[in-house]
């Protein structure tokens, strides 16, 4: 992988800046001989699109967008299958958070626990123990919430919040993260987040919810009190 190129969005609130990263990067596309024909190469590059953009990796991230396709190699025959392997180079911008990082995120799910939440692609838990101790879990709200006693603040499912990532774990395929509230200039955060549905510091240039509705949202048995095993904390 060629040397990336770091993006930097600083936070209005914190002046802590954000980073995205564009990269170069190479994948395979495999192509059926009904694809052979004046169209070849396009129907290459929508191929690369569909297989890559919304995907992850533990090493680089989450990949946002296809910015640039610097190379398409000649096309190497399978033996026996008359399929084609092509060799593709080329740019992406991709997400990888890191502790620490100050992000906007959505509320997808409330119960005691804590919080369950999306930043972009990326799924985020914020336990019970990472939330202000004045603001306490309401079962008989409709919908459930987190409040303070006099709700003046009241945080429900699809509220836009900011939180601190405090952990994350990488797996192969996939990057979860635990976030806390325990921060000045954390917690609701009403419009942080635009039009895009996307964290003002993680702006990823695409519909978060069209291209990531196989984001796999970890359930709550996984959740070991404050911090599950295999979990990176600071």
């Amino acid at each position: 992988m060629a040397a990336g190129e770091d993006i930097f969005e600083a936070s209005p609130d914190k002046g802590k800046a954000v980073l995205r990263e564009l990269i170069s990067l190479e994948h395979e596309i495999l192509l059926h001989p009904r694809y052979f024909g004046p169209n070849l190469l396009n129907t290459v590059k929508q191929k690369l699109f569909t297989e890559v953009e919304g995907t992850c990796t533990g090493k680089y991230g989450f990949v946002i967008a296809v910015t640039t396709i610097d190379n398409i190699g000649a096309g190497v025959i399978q033996p026996g299958r008359g399929f084609v392997l092509y060799p593709v180079k080329y740019k992406a911008i991709v997400f990888r958070p890191f502790k620490g990082e100050v992000v906007d995120a959505v509320v997808t799910q409330v119960n005691k626990v804590g919080l369950f939440t999306e930043i972009g692609p990326m799924s985020c838990f914020i336990s019970r123990h990472s939330i202000p101790s004045e603001m306490e879990f309401d079962p008989n709200s409709n919908p459930p919430c987190y409040k303070e006693v006099d709700e003046d603040i009241v945080i429900q499912q699809d509220d836009e919040i900011r939180l601190k990532i405090v952990g994350t774990r990488v797996d192969k395929n996939d990057i979860f993260a635990i976030g806390s509230l325990m921060d000045d200039y954390l917690g609701e955060c009403p419009g942080c987040l635009g039009k895009g549905g996307v964290g003002t510091g993680v702006e990823m240039g695409f519909n978060a919810e069209s291209q990531m509705e196989e984001t796999v949202m970890w359930s709550a048995w996984k959740i070991q009190d404050m911090c599950p095993w295999g979990w990176e904390v600071q």
